[in-house]
């Protein structure tokens, strides 16, 4: 993400939880998050920074919000160990609410079937191309909050294709991204055919 972008993303993210704790905890005054990335990189460490400082700026005065190292997880850059992760802070009872700070621990948090506390899952990924449950604005399932840009990807590629003749194309992507979307293969390949037609 342009660092010109990553402030103001970050402020709108931080803005929908602070609702998210707003209405979560109504007579509590002392906050717990639990935070579950991804994996560790700097640029992911950046956004991790900026969401504790504009979090504990914002609530300076309403709520005591604590970011314990303990609650502070990554999944190692492994589906399988975000999803241990975040089951991990669902089932503790030291932690009130849960941001998912990744791509892929967004999409996991918004795909569980169970979520029996707050969580926010502010980096998912083209939500009207992987089927995540939504009702209109909200997520329809009680306790998850995501935010998604929609993406029209067949029209990116037939904008490519008007530059570019191309026959074949190739994309490139994060495995652990690739082995939490299952049905992205399937999918590229309707994306394939609506746009070769």
């Amino acid at each position: 993400m342009h660092s010109k972008f990553v402030k103001p993303f970050i402020l709108t993210c931080v803005f929908t939880c602070i609702l998210v704790i707003v209405q979560s905890t109504l007579a509590a005054q002392k906050i717990h998050i639990g935070i579950l990335t991804d994996g560790p990189t700097q640029g992911f460490q950046q956004i991790h920074s900026l969401f504790i400082e504009e979090i504990l700026k914002l609530t300076e005065g309403e709520f005591e919000v604590h970011f314990d190292a303990a609650h502070q997880l990554d999944g190692n850059w492994s589906a399988d160990k975000i999803r241990a992760s975040l089951q991990r802070l669902q089932q503790d009872d030291e932690v009130d609410i849960i941001l998912a700070l990744g791509f892929v621990s967004s999409l996991i948090a918004s795909r569980s079937q169970t979520i029996p506390k707050p969580t926010f899952a502010p980096l998912v990924l083209a939500s009207n191309l992987l089927d995540l449950p939504g009702d209109g604005v909200t997520s329809g399932i009680k306790n998850l909050n995501y935010l998604s840009e929609e993406v029209r990807f067949t029209d990116d590629l037939t904008a490519f294709r008007e530059v570019v003749d191309y026959q074949q194309l190739a994309l490139v992507m994060d495995q652990t991204v690739f082995e939490s979307i299952a049905e992205l293969a399937e999918q590229g390949s309707r994306w394939a055919s609506l746009v070769s037609s």
